[in-house]
């Protein structure tokens, strides 16, 4: 009996640790069901808070959004089809690239190259003073604040820097591929468009900027104003200069 005891109690333990395994396994294939890959600098390290867009091919129309965390990673939705995979950080040229997805799959590392900016006759390497770049709530937050962002000129300038905005050579403003957007400042909407919002922007210098909000998808109360997304440009407390 002892011996009959001692062999069903090795049974169950093995079973245990079977279970254990294939849990394990289960968990581990969930976390990977997706599109991912890691954003890393010139010297191989992970490049946190980089914004990375995925937008389906041939329309340009983008799908989805994310920045990657302290370790360089980022994580989309599984997608099937043709897409631009782009990739845009402070301090670093933007990185664009044709991809095809039809299933969760691991995309090689991706390496930025830094960009250098000329400012008042000197040239600085951006990412020595890259701003921080947090998410939150679905927006994407740039502290323009404390970086060479506020030495570029004026707010026009600093869109032209910031990941994820497109300025065109006629001074339009959108978000990635998505047209449409609506300009704010200081949470409130600005009623121009084309040359006039352009001149306005002009008039901001960069020093009073304390960061840029960036919605891509923001929620139902901005109306026929998200469908573009929004941008926010946030003054500090002094220079708001804000109209509507």
């Amino acid at each position: 009996m002892p011996r009959l005891k001692s062999i069903d109690t090795s049974v169950f333990i093995i079973r245990i640790l079977l279970s254990c395994i294939g849990m394990s396994l289960a968990l581990s294939a969930y976390a990977q069901d997706g599109i991912r890959g890691r954003v890393l600098d010139e010297q191989g390290k992970g490049l946190d808070a980089a914004v990375v867009m995925l937008a389906s091919l041939p329309d340009n129309v983008l799908t989805e959004t994310t920045i990657t965390d302290s370790n360089g990673q980022y994580l989309f939705p599984v997608h099937n089809g043709k897409f631009l995979l782009c990739i845009k950080t402070l301090g670093y040229k933007e990185f664009q690239k044709d991809i095809t997805l039809a299933e969760s799959q691991t995309l090689p590392d991706i390496h930025l190259e830094p960009e250098e900016i000329s400012l008042k006759d000197a040239v600085v390497t951006a990412r020595k003073s890259r701003p921080m770049t947090t998410s939150a709530n679905g927006k994407i937050q740039i502290h323009v604040a404390q970086s060479y962002l506020t030495d570029v000129g004026n707010a026009l300038d600093v869109l032209k820097h910031s990941p994820g905005i497109s300025v065109n050579n006629k001074g339009d403003i959108s978000l990635a591929s998505l047209g449409g957007t609506a300009i704010y400042v200081n949470g409130r909407k600005l009623m121009l468009q084309g040359d006039e919002l352009s001149t306005y922007l002009r008039t901001l210098s960069s020093e009073k900027i304390s960061q840029i909000e960036i919605s891509h998808n923001p929620d139902a109360s901005f109306g026929a104003d998200g469908s573009g997304g929004i941008i926010n440009i946030i003054l500090k407390a002094s220079g708001d200069r804000a109209f509507s």
